[in-house]
């Protein structure tokens, strides 16, 4: 599940330091974070044996870099990975607190202020560029290994920032998948914020319609932390 880290989400990072079947508060730096899984997706947790494993590799892999707030899959995959009957997730996600240089830190500027900030330097994935993303996407096969590949910024909205990927990931049979990825980065509470989403390409895989997705989870995540 680990994903590349490009050099737009480190100076994203930087930038911000100048989301179902579980809700839950999350004490963050003094903070109290809102946190509820997207629309059909369920929450992992360290209650159980396979999730709480999971968890434990994606804590290491985010050591020094991020907090983990929550992870969640889509709850059809949970029941499955839980039971032995699986062992990835297809649709899966975190939220996360960005940790610039390895601490947590506060934001002292407003989200509104943040976007703002972002739209003076992101350049915008062009149209075309995106026709030709979703083209490739639709022409890989799993096993592929040349789509690792870093997006860049898709849009902005009221909520957040979205940086976008394609990548290769272990597949249940020991090969490769390709993977879907689109990032929204916010700022709640003073706290700089992002939430990962993932999916294993499928036949109505586009980017588009996963930055609608985040578009739509990012403002019930904002929504849920005034």
């Amino acid at each position: 599940m680990n994903t590349p880290r490009t050099f737009r989400t480190i100076a994203l990072v930087a930038l911000l330091a100048s989301f179902g079947a579980h809700a839950g508060t999350v004490m963050v730096n003094g903070a109290a974070i809102t946190a509820t899984p997207p629309e059909g997706f369920c929450e992992l947790n360290d209650s159980n044996p396979r999730d709480a494993e999971l968890l434990s590799q994606t804590r290491r892999m985010l050591q020094g870099s991020n907090h983990l707030v929550m992870s969640f899959a889509k709850c059809e995959e949970v029941a499955g990975f839980r039971k032995g009957r699986r062992q990835t997730l297809d649709h899966f996600g975190q939220i996360l607190v960005p940790m610039p240089r390895g601490q947590l830190q506060k934001v002292f500027a407003s989200r509104q202020a943040f976007v703002a900030a972002a739209n003076t330097w992101a350049t915008k994935i062009s149209e075309e560029t995106l026709k030709q993303v979703d083209a490739k996407l639709r022409a890989a096969t799993d096993g592929s290994t040349s789509l690792n590949q870093d997006l860049g910024v898709l849009g902005t909205d009221d909520a957040a920032i979205y940086i976008g990927l394609l990548a290769n990931a272990p597949a249940e049979d020991g090969s490769k998948r390709v993977l879907l990825g689109v990032t929204g980065m916010t700022v709640i509470k003073q706290l700089p914020v992002s939430m990962n989403l993932y999916e294993a390409k499928h036949p109505s895989s586009t980017v588009s319609r996963m930055l609608a997705i985040q578009q739509k989870n990012l403002a019930a995540l904002v929504a849920s932390n005034p």
